[in-house]
Parts: C-alpha cells; structure tokens; sequence
C-alpha cells in the first residue's frame, strides 16, 4: 500500500492456493444449512449478554461486568462457550469501560484461555480500565464461569478522542 506520494506505508503477505473448477456464485443458497436460535440484534444481544456499568475498579476506575446467559447456541461442539463467543464479549465490555461521550474504535484485543468455559450457568466478563488518555484507552477483562473461576483473561486496547 502507498500513499499519494508513492511512499510505502504498508505491506501484507497473503497465503492462497487456486481451487480448479469454475465457480458459480449464484448456485450457493442464501440461507445457513443450520437452523439458528438467536434472532438477528445487535452483538450484544446475539451474545445474550446484560451489561452493568459501575465504579467499582481497582481504585476507584470504571468497571464493567457482563453476564452471558447459557444459550446453548453460543457453545461449541463440547458444550462448552465458543471461544469467539468470549473475544467478543470481552471486546464489548471492555469498550463500555469508557466514558459514553468518547466513541471509542479497537485496535487490539489479546485473548489467553486459562481452561474450557462449560456453559452451565452464567458467565461473567468483568472489565476494568487500566489506562484512559486522550486517544487511546486500555481496558483488562477476565472472564469467570458459574463457579467463580478464572477462565479467560483479555487485553483489549481501544482508540477515539474526546
């Protein structure tokens, strides 16, 4: 990628492979294979999720807590929450950790799995902001299952000006 000056500003490596045959679009359906039991909302409402915005962080910062209802169709084929299910969440309440003046854009989102996340009960995202600047904003979210442990950690890095 280059700029209007001919400058280089970016570069990208892409790894395919051609599939041999002619493909025709208008052959594929319109509609999934599977049946889906979430109707169509916005994200967090797909993901069943209530979220509750507090002050109660570590000294004194915001906090948000997310709960995940235990729709079965948010599981993976183990019955346990799909792991992109969780990236989501994250990301979202990690986002609403911000004042609702400044919207906000993310621009990173590091997940680590701790263990499978059984979708038994409720799940809960808590995050908390660890730094709020002018442009950008780092919020840390953990994700807890109906036990009380600790089953996913995310970083989630957002930007935006006030």
């Amino acid at each position: 990628m280059v700029d209007d000056d001919g400058g280089v500003i970016a570069a990208g490596l892409v790894k395919s492979m051609e599939i041999s045959g002619v493909v025709d679009p208008d052959g594929y359906d319109s509609e999934p294979p599977w049946p889906s039991a979430l109707a169509p909302g916005t994200l967090a409402e797909v993901l069943c999720l209530s979220l509750d915005h507090g002050h109660d962080g570590q000294g004194g910062t915001r906090a948000v807590e997310a709960v995940i209802a235990p729709e079965p169709a948010l599981a993976n084929p183990l019955g346990n929450l799909h792991g992109g299910v969780f990236a989501a969440a994250a990301e979202i309440a990690g986002a609403a950790v911000f004042p609702h003046e400044r919207e906000v854009s993310s621009s990173s989102l590091d997940v680590r799995y701790v263990r499978q996340i059984p979708l038994v009960g409720p799940v809960t995202v808590r995050a908390e902001a660890l730094h709020d600047g002018r442009s950008w904003g780092i919020a840390h979210a953990v994700t807890r299952d109906d036990r009380g442990r600790v089953c996913a950690v995310a970083s989630i890095t957002v930007y935006g000006s006030r």
